[in-house]
């Protein structure tokens, strides 16, 4: 009996501890990318009359006068990852064409 009710007991706290970090998860993913009915793009280009065209970069609109004048280039862990990313997808690339010449 008393294990029975440590087990259920736990059973419980799990429930609601799984369902705490789902609901603060969501929130989260919210509060970064936006509301569900919200669009979640970087880039939105709507057509208006006669051909014109609106942009918007990140919910700025963008016209001819100001323009977006750099690209965000990453951090330094960043470009340090996409390096080390490429010389492992060369050399792994280069290691099996040279595997597959022997065989």
């Amino acid at each position: 009996m008393k294990f029975s009710a440590v087990f259920f007991s736990l059973v419980v706290v799990m429930f609601v501890g799984i369902m705490t970090g789902i609901n603060v998860a969501q929130s989260g993913i919210e509060r970064i990318e936006g509301a569900p009915y919200q669009s979640t793009k970087a880039f939105q280009i709507k057509k208006v009359d006669q051909g014109k065209i609106e942009v918007e970069v990140f919910g700025r609109q963008v016209n001819g006068e100001n323009r977006v004048l750099a690209v965000y280039p990453g951090n330094l862990l960043t470009n340090i990852g996409s390096t080390m990313r490429d010389w492992v997808t060369t050399n792994t690339r280069q290691a099996l064409e040279w595997l597959m010449k022997k065989l």
